[in-house]
């Protein structure tokens, strides 16, 4: 089991939402939000078993041609692993074959080889591949198909050429599901959900055969189409594609101290990594879903209890102190990874440095983080939802994290605490020697 060389291995993820022919291929929004959340899964700075400049995203391409000229080099320049990964809408050619449709496909049978790709054409590019693992995956209607299509006659068979994966999102009859509303395809949607969270019990990397394993158990416990696999004898299916998020490694026994031994060495635990694990993952995971509001709770109640300060509500500059450097360091880290280093602790600090526990002083930062600044003591004018919506998308630079502890609304010092917090925590954050930092 392993995870690609992120050195010789390529990603190209396409996608089309939109399509000229919109009365016979209708819009399929939620397949831009595939393509958005894959590319993150599979360059996570921790689970990701990519580098973000080897994933190539393709958005309503126009033609099959357009898509081959992008792919061609990339697929003969390839060593390692090649993945190739498709949504939208496929259709069924005259000799009963799977096309994959593109922007300006016409799905007239007697049109669609001319404007559509054809899974054949597709599977020759893939067997000139050098690459040691071609993985294939379609959501697309009658996905299913490519496994039959691809196989062929048995002196063209890539499905028996070791190294080769193929994974759909239907069986060869059945229609891939973009339910209206949903962010994600049903397919791709419960991959997302695998690469993000994990499974617990399950190794460190999800292989591909495992990943299948829980697909099919996961939409088939929903009755919803289950998917297909083939290349179970192939090296690939060993392969995987992120770390298993859920995954945890056994405690360590206790070492024995000795008279010996020495200094006792600093511990992960002691320095906010290991108590704090659990938590940072599940900070991973809402980032990773774009969930900022839980995030941000999440950070806001982390650093509390890393002050001993959850029951209070909040953090002053004394007990601020306390604050384990690492753990800010990790939180930032996180903020930034998500945000292409547009949020987090480092991005306020270029923004604005703290300075005295005055509303002077906080109203600065207000403005510069982009916060609402409230007028008066007496109680907030909105919600914590309220708030925190202003700053959903990553519109405003700093916004995150917000260190507004929404347990203080009833309080009538809410504001105080709040801008308390907010100065101290900084202020303990710009003690810390970061490299790189402006």
């Amino acid at each position: 089991m392993r995870l690609p060389d992120p050195e010789n291995s390529n990603a190209v993820l396409v996608g089309v939402s939109t399509y000229r022919n919109r009365q016979k291929l209708p819009p399929l929004p939620s397949v831009a939000n595939n393509l958005t959340g894959l590319a993150r899964a599979l360059t996570h700075p921790r689970t990701g078993g990519l580098p973000t400049e080897r994933v190539l995203l393709l958005r309503d391409t126009p033609d099959p041609y357009s898509f081959l000229e992008k792919l061609k080099p990339i697929a003969h320049s390839t060593r390692d692993t090649l993945l190739v990964y498709f949504a939208g809408h496929g259709s069924i050619g005259l000799r009963n074959e799977l096309h994959l449709d593109f922007a300006n496909t016409d799905p007239e049978p007697s049109i669609l080889p001319a404007s559509a790709l054809s899974i054949n054409t597709l599977s020759d590019l893939l067997q000139e591949s050098p690459a040691a693992n071609r993985i294939l995956i379609l959501d697309c209607c009658y996905s299913g198909r490519a496994i039959r299509d691809m196989a062929g006659p048995v002196e063209e068979q890539i499905l028996n050429v070791s190294g080769t994966y193929i994974l759909t999102a239907t069986p060869a009859n059945a229609r891939a599901l973009a339910p209206v509303g949903e962010r994600y395809t049903t397919f791709t949607g419960e991959l997302l959900n695998l690469l993000r969270e994990g499974v617990p019990g399950e190794a460190e990397l999800l292989t591909l055969d495992r990943l299948y394993a829980w697909l099919n158990h996961n939409l088939g416990s929903r009755s919803l189409p289950l998917p297909r696999q083939r290349g179970v004898d192939s090296t690939a299916v060993r392969l995987a594609l992120t770390r298993n998020p859920a995954f945890r490694h056994p405690a360590a026994p206790a070492a024995t101290a000795t008279p010996e031994a020495g200094p006792e060495p600093v511990s992960a635990a002691r320095e906010g990594g290991g108590e704090h694990r659990d938590s940072l993952d599940q900070l991973d995971r809402h980032l990773l879903r774009g969930d900022t509001e839980r995030a941000d709770r999440l950070t806001t109640t982390l650093v509390l209890e890393a002050a001993r300060r959850r029951d209070d509500g909040w953090i002053s500059s004394a007990a601020a102190k306390g604050l384990p450097t690492h753990l800010l360091e990790q939180i930032d880290a996180r903020w930034a990874a998500h945000s292409d280093r547009r949020q987090g602790f480092r991005m306020q600090a270029d923004l604005v440095r703290p300075g005295r526990d005055t509303f002077a002083q906080f109203a600065k930062v207000s403005d510069a983080f982009g916060w609402q600044v409230f007028a008066d003591d007496d109680g907030p004018v909105g919600r914590y939802e309220e708030f925190v919506a202003l700053g959903a998308g990553g519109g405003h630079d700093g916004f995150f994290p917000t260190l507004y502890n929404p347990e203080n609304e009833r309080r009538r010092d809410w504001h105080e605490l709040w801008f308390m917090t907010v100065l101290a925590v900084h202020r303990r954050f710009s003690e810390l020697s970061l490299p790189g930092r402006r």
